[in-house]
């Protein structure tokens, strides 16, 4: 197996059926990559319509575990434990993927300790416009980089979608679930010290598009108090993690999530 997609849920909509639909519209052979849906926190009536979803379309790579336990970060952690594919590709239940070479391009420019990103577009629910996004400008800027390194291409390790990556540089390192926010930034640094090399597709039209929403986790406001104790949870799980081993992080890299998520203190919604 060479891919395993995870895609974590809580109590899903009709936007999961995009997000299916796009994966297994993939050119990739259906033989060497499985999507796994992680049902977290619920089960009835949405695992039977999960399995609904899964039947009527003839999806045969397509599994449901479903955990009593919420989280998104708990349901990541089930799905890299129960994944087979040499290479991870985690994508959010509202989210797809454009064209059906997108797995294809991504695969081929991969290796087992290369972390692989492409496009990204942020798409307006309601009006389907593209909206300003910093990975959008990410890509934009990193085209025109002579040479991708960690800190360059840092904005890419900020979240988890989106990208291949290989399962050697996971190991057995887990996302951190007492962390509610900020949490795919930190697990992206403390799996970087076995990232040898970043390459971003180079086709504009490789796309992970990601859907604006009024309601979703990320465009919630929080109170200055919460963001206090994010910033100083999330600062000290960063210390620890590069303390432990200072000789094979990117001091960089580091001392820019440390920036940035002091720097998020300013900021109501956290993205």
């Amino acid at each position: 197996m060479e891919i395993s997609v995870i895609i974590p849920t809580y109590k899903p909509g009709e936007y999961i059926s995009d997000c299916l639909r796009s994966l297994e519209e993939q050119d990739f052979p259906v033989s060497d990559y499985e999507v796994i849906i992680v049902l977290n926190g619920c089960d009835m009536p949405y695992r039977s319509m999960l399995e609904g979803i899964i039947t009527d379309n003839g999806y045969v790579n397509v599994r449901v575990i479903q955990t009593d336990e919420p989280g998104v970060s708990n349901a990541r952690n089930i799905g890299i434990d129960n994944a087979k594919g040499k290479y991870l590709f985690f994508i959010d239940d509202d989210d797809w993927v454009a064209g059906n070479g997108y797995l294809s391009s991504m695969h081929a420019m991969t290796d087992l300790h290369t972390v692989v990103a492409c496009n990204f577009y942020l798409i307006d629910d309601k009006t389907r416009e593209h909206l300003p996004y910093f990975l959008t400008s990410a890509y934009k800027r990193c085209m025109e980089c002579p040479k991708l390194t960690l800190f360059n291409s840092r904005s890419f390790l900020s979240t988890v979608t989106g990208k291949l990556i290989p399962r050697d540089v996971i190991g057995d390192r887990r996302f951190d679930t007492k962390h509610k926010l900020g949490e795919d930034a930190l697990f992206m640094f403390i799996v970087s010290d076995r990232i040898s090399r970043m390459e971003i597709v180079h086709n504009a039209d490789t796309v992970y598009n990601v859907r604006a929403r009024e309601n979703s986790a990320t465009r919630a406001r929080h109170r200055y108090s919460e963001r206090i104790v994010v910033a100083m949870r999330l600062t000290c799980s960063y210390m620890g993690a590069y303390l432990k081993k200072p000789l094979k992080y990117d001091f960089l890299l580091f001392a820019s999530r440390v920036y940035a998520t002091i720097s998020k203190l300013r900021k109501k919604v956290y993205e």
